[in-house]
């Protein structure tokens, strides 16, 4: 079919060739009638032809004879580019071929699918684009290990990254036996029954949320109660701060939040329709580990909202928690850890209903059928109260909390 030259599109990250050879151009003004028609796309890209359509152009023709493939999509149009401009016409060079395979393995083509649009061997696709296929491979090892820390199946990982189940299986052993792993020697865990970190480290959390607490909790508790790839579930992630530790040493994860920061925590709402406590999603069953950070009775009320717990009323609150000890034993794997950090709320006034002391929660782990194995001081920065409040506490003759307890628990 005859075409208008004007409605015609080069475009160059489209088309294969470099350089235009103007003897040739010159050559194929002279025979015009004689030419093949050049092939363009559905919606008028060149695909075969740039020196045929270069000599129309040169000769003042307005048309010119066109094959027009039912094609759109620009990969497919490039690679069909590139297999008719190779296997006639005037030949890539050497240098070009080298080129068009990088780019053709950067778009994700496979490489006999590359020798064959090149019409070269398999070996000369291998030696151009070994570097390329060398960071390809760390890169989609990196996509695996991450996928998998979000606790994504094999078969799930293989299915999104579209390889063998066994490449999969292999790359994780890979990583099990270290290679690629974070070392943690250079790790220093706190080895006393006091973790006192006034200051969070910038690389776990969001910076502003309210109540975030410090990385390095988490990264002792990690240590020294799992192992590299076990799963560690926090149903209260908030400032994702679990998340960020457990990508950092390798545990895998399964966070949620009423109100998740990122699309990496899971929206989760531990209440349910009722205000009482809705249990954990069937996905976390059999955790190596549950971290609790909840937020404290009354305190942030205002910041969390009033879907959080903190807003229920006192027996309501504790109600909820001696609920929760009860899911999370269902929860967790025989022989893991539970992490509930808490501290104490001392009522001064009456007007609450009463003080709640970190042993109240205690009993109720322990009666859900946990074993208590180590308590943890972990002291609130004194920069949570303000002078005002310290001088009026002088005054009152009350005492400001700032203990805070981590207890582990074992199933």
């Amino acid at each position: 079919m005859k075409v208008k030259i004007s409605k015609i599109r080069n475009i160059d990250d489209l088309y294969p060739r470099e350089e235009v050879d103007k003897k040739l151009v010159e050559a194929y003004s002279l025979n015009l009638d004689e030419l093949p028609p050049i092939v363009l796309s559905k919606d008028m890209i060149l695909i075969d032809g740039q020196h045929r359509l270069l000599a129309h152009s040169v000769a003042k023709r307005k048309e010119i004879e066109a094959e027009v493939l039912d094609i759109t999509d620009e990969k497919e149009i490039f690679r069909e580019a590139i297999k008719r401009n190779a296997k006639h016409g005037k030949q890539f060079s050497i240098k070009e071929k080298q080129k068009l395979a990088k780019k053709l393995l950067k778009i994700g083509n496979k490489v006999k699918e590359i020798a064959d649009d090149l019409a070269v061997s398999d070996r000369f696709v291998r030696k151009w684009t070994e570097k390329e296929r060398e960071e390809e491979n760390e890169e989609r090892n990196k996509r695996i290990l991450d996928l998998y820390l979000r606790c994504e199946t094999q078969e799930r990982i293989a299915e999104r990254e579209n390889i063998a189940l066994g490449t999969v299986s292999k790359t994780l052993t890979n990583f099990k036996n270290g290679i690629g792993a974070k070392n943690e020697n250079d790790f220093e865990p706190n080895l006393f029954d006091v973790w006192n970190y006034n200051t969070n480290d910038d690389k776990y959390g969001f910076k502003d949320y309210p109540g975030r607490i410090p990385g390095q909790i988490i990264e002792n508790i990690l240590h020294h109660y799992t192992e590299p790839f076990d799963v560690v579930v926090d149903p209260m992630a908030g400032s994702g701060t679990t998340l960020d530790v457990c990508k950092a040493m390798l545990r895998r994860y399964l966070c949620y939040d009423v109100e998740p920061i990122n699309e990496e925590i899971l929206k989760w709402d531990l209440l349910d329709e009722n205000k009482k406590c809705a249990g954990y999603p069937k996905e976390c069953k059999r955790a190596d580990l549950i971290f609790l950070d909840p937020p404290y009775w009354k305190k942030k009320e205002k910041e969390y909202g009033e879907n959080s717990i903190s807003a229920l009323p006192r027996e309501e609150y504790l109600t909820f928690f001696e609920k929760l000890a009860e899911e999370s034993y269902k929860t967790l794997k025989k022989e893991g850890h539970l992490a509930f950090l808490m501290s104490n709320y001392i009522d001064y006034t009456g007007d609450e209903g009463g003080s709640i002391f970190v042993y109240q929660y205690v009993n109720y782990f322990v009666n859900a059928g946990f074993k208590p194995i180590m308590e943890v001081q972990c002291p609130l920065s004194t920069e949570q109260y303000s002078g005002l409040q310290v001088n009026q506490a002088k005054i009152l003759q009350k005492i400001l909390v700032r203990s805070r307890s981590l207890f582990i628990f074992q199933k």
